[in-house]
């Protein structure tokens, strides 16, 4: 049905003197062994369809699983991206294909190139010039990726790597803008700036990119942004963190002017010290402190210092002498025990002497019975042997000498005792003394040094907080320089911007071209990027933003690139892989008008667009040329990869 407001037809300036685009890929094979092909895809200038038929009947395989973002991300794996899908997607393609090679014939600059790559797990890259694919694979020495990226990056990107953000190496920059071009089926077209899902696991420069850093890229590449821009940008940003930090800084000044405030104001009986201190707050804050805490001379200091030294030293003469009489009253008290023990012992020894002497001197003879003391008188007629007499009298005798001996030693003791009692209270006494006098020389001293000391602490604190307040005026005017820089950097970036709108202009005509030519009816799109971010916008009788209308935003807004690219105002090939934008909300409308657009491009430029679909394709192009590939759910030789994986 036709269009009831038909937009007017559209003008491309295609950059002049192209014959064909300058990047774009011949043929696409799959080996599963050198020289064994299982899969070969012929592409074209212009639009590309590789389309996987879903169902109709419900009896047929279904369209999804047949390889579709196989194919892309095998197709980019040629181009230089570092794999070619998940662990566990590669690990299934190895296992298969213990052998196998992926490889493409392209053309860069009028130039074919020849690229055979190991998809088995084997670092193995062979890249010609001047060569078709039969020929790469019969060579026998790798090169690596490096010569064709370094032809595309120096052919096509040439000074973008000084425009890239500091996360893209320089050795990157061609891998970054690959995956502008060949987003992620993943990220379902969701953001202009969404390119790489992390589920996929690629090893792509953008992966972890900020929103900003890729900003940058886009920005680099439609060449909306200059090296002064960049080196503004750096300066302002710099200038900017600086003031911030300036700011902190002084935030955290403020808080210790306010603590030695109020240390200051305790000392000084105030509340605090308010406002800031110098050269003349420091002379009268320097002499109350010293009227209020006095500072000692070193004469004053010596003095001091030699009383407390005297009153010491009398304590410890005191001390020692205490001690002395101490330990002899306890050496006497235990000479005195020892002897009162031993008269105790003596005087049990003269009784039992006692008794000895008189049951001796009242025993009977034992021959004739008559008693020793009648023998002493008279005599006995049956022996005259007195001698066991005498010598009990001559024991008791010694033993009486020992009680009397012991008896005045104990009581001379007692008296030493007594005499040593008094002369240690004396001593304690002195002692006593000695100690309040050291004590008092003590406290003497402490409180003049301690005052001296305090003096001393409030002058630091005094001169602390003049140096906080300096350095706090300091930091306002660092801060204020850079808060001004900052500004000064910001306005001549937007000056620099202003200047070189004219790419993003042009993007944005573009953009509201495509957006039209989408979508029927009353209708228009406009892209803002700015250095914070990029912004597109469809209105109808309002800004639409649904899920639907967000992933045509994108669709369209790769599609105004590739056009800016084909006007030669964009350092970037002309050549746009998108992996099933229809399962990204496309209605079925919009999806059909997608394909006659890219069809009606044939004739104004030279550019290659390869789309993979599940849904069918306008009947009029599901068909040769533009049909390239048809793959399916089932049976497995009709899956890309020949086999199910």
């Amino acid at each position: 049905m036709p269009d009831l407001f038909p937009n007017a037809p559209f003008s491309v300036q295609p950059e002049p003197g192209r014959t064909e685009p300058r990047l774009w890929v011949k043929r696409f094979c799959i080996w599963s062994e050198p020289g064994v092909l299982v899969r070969e895809i012929v592409l074209r200038e212009g639009l590309n369809i590789i389309w996987s038929p879903d169902s109709r009947d419900g009896k047929a395989p279904i369209g999804h699983g047949a390889g579709k973002t196989t194919f892309c991300r095998l197709l980019r794996y040629c181009l230089g991206e570092e794999t070619f899908g998940s662990r566990d997607q590669r690990s299934r393609i190895h296992s298969a294909f213990p052998k196998g090679q992926v490889g493409i014939e392209m053309v860069l600059d009028g130039k074919q190139w020849a690229v055979v790559r190991s998809i088995s797990g084997r670092a193995r890259d062979i890249v010609l010039q001047d060569a078709t694919l039969e020929q790469a694979q019969e060579s026998d020495v790798p090169t690596t990726m490096e010569p064709l990226v370094s032809a595309i990056q120096n052919q096509i990107l040439p000074g973008v790597a000084a425009l890239m953000p500091p996360n893209v190496a320089p050795s990157e920059v061609w891998q970054a803008a690959l995956a502008w071009l060949s987003r992620d089926q993943e990220c379902r077209f969701g953001h202009a700036l969404e390119w790489r899902h992390s589920s996929t696991e690629s090893l792509s420069p953008v992966r972890d990119l900020s929103k900003e850093h890729t900003l940058q890229i886009v920005r680099a590449i439609i060449g909306s942004i200059t090296g002064e821009e960049l080196l503004l940008q750096k300066e302002g940003t710099a200038a900017g963190s600086d003031a911030e930090s300036t700011s902190n800084q002084i935030d955290r000044l403020d808080g210790e002017i306010k603590r030695v405030q109020v240390k200051l104001g305790a000392a000084f009986g105030t509340a605090a010290i308010n406002g800031g201190i110098g050269p003349m707050d420091m002379a009268a804050i320097e002499q109350t402190i010293r009227e209020r805490f006095p500072e000692l001379s070193p004469l004053q200091a010596s003095a001091v210092r030699e009383r407390k030294r005297r009153a010491s030293a009398e304590r410890e003469r005191a001390q020692e002498k205490f001690s002395g009489l101490n330990s002899d009253l306890r050496d006497l008290e235990t000479r005195l025990a020892g002897h009162e023990e031993l008269l105790t012992t003596y005087k049990g020894q003269l009784a039992r002497d006692n008794r000895g002497v008189v049951l001796a001197e009242h025993s009977p003879c034992p021959i004739c019975e008559v008693p020793l003391n009648a023998v002493l008188e008279g005599g006995c007629p049956c022996t005259a042997d007195t001698g066991y007499l005498e010598e009990v009298r001559t024991r008791r005798k010694q033993t009486l000498t020992k009680v009397e001996e012991f008896t005045n030693s104990v009581a001379t003791k007692k008296n030493e005792r007594r005499d040593l009692i008094a002369a240690v209270s004396r001593a304690k006494s002195e002692l006593a003394t000695c100690q309040l006098a050291e004590e008092k020389a003590e406290s003497e001293q402490d409180r003049l040094f301690a005052a001296s000391r305090d003096g001393d602490r409030l002058l630091e604190k005094a001169k602390e907080l003049e140096e906080l307040v300096k350095e706090r005026a300091e930091a306002i005017t660092q801060s204020s320089s850079g808060k001004k820089l900052h500004d000064e950097r910001e306005g001549q970036i937007r000056l620099i911007r202003q200047q070189n709108e004219g790419a993003v202009r042009r993007l944005s005509q573009l953009f509201d071209v495509v957006i039209r030519e989408l979508v029927p009816g009353e209708i228009e799109g406009n892209v803002l990027i700015d250095g914070k971010g990029i912004t597109l916008k469809v209105s109808q009788g309002g800004e639409r933003s649904t899920a639907a209308i967000e992933s045509l935003k994108v669709v369209a807004f790769d599609i105004a690139v590739l056009i800016l690219a084909l006007e030669g105002a964009a350092s970037l090939p002309t050549f746009l892989l998108h992996d099933s934008p229809r399962e990204a909300d496309l209605g079925q409308s919009i999806y059909d008008r997608l394909f006659r657009f890219i069809q009606s491009l044939e004739e104004k430029g030279h550019f290659q667009y390869i789309v993979t679909t599940t849904t069918e394709p306008p009947s009029d192009l599901s068909r040769e040329p533009w049909l390239r590939a048809t793959l399916r759910g089932g049976p497995p030789q009709d899956r890309l990869m020949g086999c199910d994986l």
